[in-house]
């Protein structure tokens, strides 16, 4: 029997790469739907948001053939203003990443927050990341006892979450990502197009979660307060800071 107390959530947009506008990132996307098929389980109930009639039919072609069509455009203007698609270079990393000023991973803020809609709790996976293990009938139960948003803590070189005094480069891996409040999804796209518009969704929900937890301490906090979920491993053993040695779920890659 499968629990519904909750979904699982995937969504996929951009145009290809011979297209006007090709979308950064949407060959490796398309490619790691294929490998999906392939993962040792499919997650359910599952929820697949998809922007394009496009990508909607390859994925009526993989076997995907639920998928929730948002809109025929691949790539939505979440800005609401008619300047320039594409201000980015058209070369080097990032190109075509931003489209009318706003991150194209506004779309999974989206397609979290839809989901959320239907469910009272849901899990964003990317495509890459694997159910590696069958779920227990206690998962979303077991998930509720944590914080109202979790995703594996990663360590960037970069600077990420530039109002903080310390751990700039600390923020929550959005492979995986637990949200059962959609008042939280809904302020993590208002602070992202106000405040980090072309920046990734990870960057707008460490901005959350810093709200959340009233300033960022360390990462020994955001582990205590429970936003590490017990479940998700990142397989990324020199960015992550809590390994999970029995994962349900793996951020596998080229599986």
């Amino acid at each position: 029997m499968i629990d519904t107390n909750g979904a699982f959530v995937r969504g996929l947009w951009g145009e290809a790469d011979q297209s006007a506008v090709p979308t950064a990132g949407h060959g490796s996307a398309l490619r790691a739907v294929r490998r999906s098929r392939h993962h040792p389980h499919i997650p359910e109930p599952l929820l697949i948001y998809v922007w394009g009639n496009g990508n909607q039919e390859f994925l009526n072609d993989k076997g995907y053939t639920d998928s929730l069509l948002v809109t025929p455009n691949a790539i939505e203007n979440y800005s609401g203003g008619n300047g320039p698609r594409d201000p980015m270079p058209k070369e080097g990393k990032g190109r075509h990443q931003v489209n009318w000023g706003i991150s194209f991973w506004r779309h999974k803020l989206e397609s979290i927050r839809m989901g959320l809609l239907r469910y009272p709790a849901v899990v964003w996976l990317d495509w890459d990341t694997a159910q590696v293990k069958p779920l227990p009938p206690n998962f979303w139960a077991r998930m509720a006892e944590g914080a109202p948003v979790q995703a594996g803590l990663r360590q960037y070189k970069r600077p990420q979450c530039l109002w903080r005094n310390k751990g700039r480069g600390q923020v929550p891996h959005g492979a995986f990502f637990y949200c059962r409040d959609i008042s939280l999804v809904e302020r993590a796209i208002e602070l992202h197009a106000a405040r980090w518009p072309t920046c990734t969704d990870e960057v707008a929900w460490a901005c959350v979660i810093d709200e959340l937890m009233g300033g960022w301490d360390d990462f020994r906090e955001y582990h205590r307060q429970g936003y590490e979920p017990f479940c998700y491993d990142q397989r990324r053993v020199w960015r992550q800071f809590f390994p999970c040695p029995e994962p349900l779920f793996l951020n596998v890659g080229r599986f």
